[in-house]
C-alpha cells in the first residue's frame, strides 16, 4: 500500500486592526464653585482658587512637591547659605521667560511666545512689594524675617530707597541674594509660596496704567496681554482654559496638557457635572 503523509493546514495569524494613534492633548475638566475670575495677583490674594491659578501660571523660587513632601528647584536650580543661616544666594535658571500665547499652533497646541527671561530683580520686585504696606499683602508679616521687610511695612508711604534697604538683592541677572534678621531652616518652604512669585513688572509701568487703567487684573481680562512664567499658560481672558507652556524648561509632573475650568454657582451643579462625567475633579 502507498502511505500518504498529511501535511498540517497552517492556521492563518489574525493581522491586528491598527487602532489610530489618538494625538489629541490630555484634557482635565475641574470646577470652581463662583462666578468671578479668583484674584491671581500673588502679593494679594489668600484665595484658593486664585492661589491654584497662581502656581500653574507663575513660576517661584522653588516648588513644593506634594508627591514627596519636599521642596524642589524651580526658577532658582542651586542655592547657598552662609555659615551663620542668615544669607541666602541663589543661581537662577536662564532660560524660564515671560511668554504670551503666540498666534502659531503646532498640532493641537498653542505656541508660547518668550518675551524675555524671569530675572533675579523679578523676585527683588515681589519682595518689595509684598512688604510696603501700601500694597495691603494679607502675606507680608512672613517676610518680616527679611532685614528691612518689617521696617518698611511701618512705613504709611515707603519710598524706593526705603525698599532698596530690605535685604533681597539681584547681584545680576541670574543671582539673588536674601538676608534674613535670623537663620531659618524653613525659608526654603517660604520660597515656594504663592507670594514669593514674581508678576511682570510690564503690569505696573507707565504706558501700561496709561492705556488700561491701574487695575491690571480687570485689564487681563479684555484686551490687555498678559506675561506668565510658570508650567502653564492661559488661552482665555476669563482663566477658564490653559495650556501647558510650550517653552517650560523643567519635566512636567502629570500628563495634563490643557485645563478647562467650569466657573459654578453651587456644589450642587458641580455634583450634577461630575455625575455625568463632565468633570474630573469635583
Amino acid at each position: 500500500g502507498v502511505t500518504r503523509i498529511l501535511e498540517p493546514t497552517p492556521t492563518p495569524t489574525a493581522v491586528p486592526t491598527a487602532v489610530p494613534e489618538d494625538n489629541s492633548p490630555v484634557e482635565l475638566d475641574l470646577s470652581f464653585v463662583r462666578s468671578n475670575v479668583p484674584n491671581i495677583d500673588p502679593q494679594l490674594t489668600n484665595d484658593p482658587d486664585g492661589i491654584d491659578l497662581i502656581e500653574n501660571l507663575f513660576v517661584g523660587l522653588t516648588r513644593y512637591n506634594h508627591v514627596t513632601n519636599q521642596i524642589e528647584p524651580a526658577l532658582a536650580e542651586s542655592w547657598t547659605v552662609s555659615g551663620d543661616g542668615r544669607i541666602w544666594t541663589f543661581s537662577l535658571r536662564d532660560d524660564i521667560f515671560w511668554v504670551r500665547p503666540s498666534t502659531q499652533m503646532i498640532d493641537a497646541y498653542v505656541i508660547a511666545e518668550p518675551v524675555r527671561p524671569v530675572v533675579a530683580n523679578d523676585v527683588v520686585f515681589a519682595v518689595q512689594r509684598t512688604c510696603a504696606r501700601e500694597t495691603n499683602s494679607p502675606d507680608a508679616f512672613i517676610l518680616f524675617m527679611i532685614e528691612g521687610c518689617e521696617q518698611a511695612h511701618q512705613l504709611a508711604g515707603a519710598t524706593p530707597a526705603d525698599l532698596e534697604n530690605i535685604g533681597v538683592r539681584a547681584l545680576n541677572d541670574t543671582t539673588l541674594q536674601i538676608n534674613l534678621n535670623r537663620p531659618a531652616a524653613h525659608f526654603l518652604t517660604i520660597t515656594s509660596l504663592w507670594f514669593m512669585k514674581p508678576l511682570p513688572r510690564e503690569l505696573f509701568e507707565e504706558a501700561f496704567v496709561e492705556e488700561y487703567g491701574t487695575d491690571w487684573q480687570t485689564a487681563v481680562q479684555g484686551d490687555a496681554p498678559l506675561l506668565t512664567s510658570g508650567p502653564f499658560i492661559r488661552l482665555a481672558p476669563d482663566f477658564s482654559r490653559l495650556q501647558r507652556n510650550t517653552e517650560w524648561p523643567i519635566p512636567f509632573q502629570g500628563n495634563t496638557e490643557i485645563v478647562k475650568i467650569n466657573y459654578i454657582d453651587t456644589n450642587d451643579i458641580g455634583l450634577l457635572l461630575w455625575q455625568a462625567k463632565s468633570l474630573d475633579l469635583f
